[in-house]
């Protein structure tokens, strides 16, 4: 199945908008200004989904990390690596879960926040860090990233159409 995403300006206003950080609870989910939420089952398939990308890193499960991902999705690793089609990063994500010092430490979200932008797409933003992940020389240290997915629900089905994680490196201490 191929999802077809546009993005017009007023798509890439909402967009950033959805970078924006909460103005209060930070696991919340809010809709943008129109207030276009999501049903208890849209949310509850939504967060499945976010939660087995975080099962998926713990038990380096890199079948159910892909799973949720359309077709034609596209995600951006924190390195700014591209792939595009659940098949590639499916690929990618067997040859890192394959990676003994990416894969040490657990995962923590610290802030994640669900809008719907309209009934059938929404915007998920977090924070997560990662405590433990080791170096190279394997020296243990505390990753943290910032993660945007955009869900489009399409046949009935929540997918993942693009994913774009980015370091979040303190100006203190940039180095990794």
């Amino acid at each position: 199945m191929k999802t077809v995403l546009t993005f017009g300006p007023t798509m890439m206003l909402l967009l950033m908008a959805a970078c924006l950080p909460p103005t209060s609870d930070s696991m919340m989910y809010r809709g943008t200004r129109d207030s276009v939420s999501g049903s208890a089952e849209d949310k509850k398939a939504i967060e499945r989904a976010y939660q087995n990308w975080y099962t998926a890193w713990k038990t380096k499960d890199y079948k159910l990390a892909s799973q949720d991902y359309s077709d034609d999705a596209i995600w951006v690793n924190a390195f700014g690596m591209r792939r595009v089609g659940r098949e590639e990063i499916e690929i990618t994500l067997k040859r890192v879960f394959d990676m003994a010092n990416v894969t040490a430490g657990k995962s923590k979200t610290v802030e994640k926040t669900v809008r719907f932008i309209d009934p059938d797409i929404a915007l998920v933003t977090s924070r997560v860090e990662r405590i433990g992940q080791q170096t190279r020389a394997g020296k243990e240290f505390t990753r943290k990233t910032s993660h945007l997915r955009v869900f489009v629900k399409s046949a009935g089905k929540w997918q993942i159409v693009s994913h774009l994680i980015s370091d979040a490196r303190s100006k203190e201490r940039p180095e990794h």
